[in-house]
């Protein structure tokens, strides 16, 4: 392997602490790409979907509530939450504290105040059931790694692949909002605005799937990319060239 699994998308400790069932010790890292030199970019096209509230926690199997769906003035939220996951780059704290805003606000707005609040704050709970595994392997899922030299090219294109399907007439605005986001924090932040406001978000109803493909594939996919970026590289390089700390630097085709 090019790199150890340990260095897949975790913190500069090289790990997280143990799950807690209970969420009460939360320390999730952000997901970042496991060599220095390189950030992460989205991939395209951006796909969103949503299992609901009883699709949070990452838990196959396992429903917060029977049926909660149907009648449940958070369900935006949840759908929120989950979306924010998939914004490749964004803090899973920001995307926890989202909800918590959006539930507070429904639930202010909901006939049953006090029941509302009780169900999201259970909701908020299971979620943290899978603590920062679902929020990892859905990030690998969505990101690929590049040089910082080629981040904005390839931000550019994937901004004007986006505008060209959802909306022409505003392409224009792309080079100046790349002008304004030199992290991957906050292209996942324009990207969340983005896919809120053309309501992106797919529903699915059976998420029992999509949650199985994020464990089987997404780290595993995350780490094979990377490989074989780095094997390119190497069938390009001269014998006597034994660093291994390269990656391949040729534009991927994708964006």
């Amino acid at each position: 392997s090019v790199f150890a699994d340990d260095e897949i998308g975790v913190g500069d400790d090289g790990g997280a602490p143990p799950s807690n069932p209970f969420g009460e010790k939360e320390d999730c890292k952000v997901f970042r790409c496991p060599r220095d030199g390189y950030e992460l970019v989205p991939l395209w096209p951006l796909n969103i979907t949503s299992g609901g509230c009883n699709a949070m926690s990452g838990l196959v199997g396992v429903k917060h509530a029977p049926n909660s769906d149907a009648n449940d003035p958070i369900a935006k939220c949840c759908d929120l939450r989950t979306a924010c996951y998939q914004i490749c780059g964004m803090p899973k704290q920001y995307c926890d504290e989202q909800f918590d805003q959006c539930g507070n606000q429904a639930c202010d707005d909901a006939p049953d105040k006090d029941e509302c609040t009780k169900t999201s704050s259970l909701h908020l709970m299971l979620a943290k059931m899978g603590n920062c595994d679902l929020y990892r392997r859905t990030q690998a899922q969505q990101c690929e790694c590049f040089p910082f030299t080629e981040v904005k090219d390839h931000r550019t294109a994937f901004l004007n692949k986006f505008y060209q399907k959802h909306n022409k007439e505003s392409a224009h605005k792309v080079a100046n909002i790349i002008d304004k986001v030199d992290t991957s924090a906050k292209f996942a932040a324009v990207l969340f605005k983005l896919v809120q406001k053309f309501k992106l978000i797919k529903h699915v109803d059976e998420n029992e799937d999509l949650l199985e493909t994020i464990r089987r594939e997404g780290k595993e996919s995350f780490e094979r990319k990377q490989r074989e970026k780095y094997m390119k590289k190497n069938d390009k390089t001269s014998d006597d060239d034994d660093d291994d700390d390269d990656w391949d630097d040729d534009e991927n085709d994708e964006l």
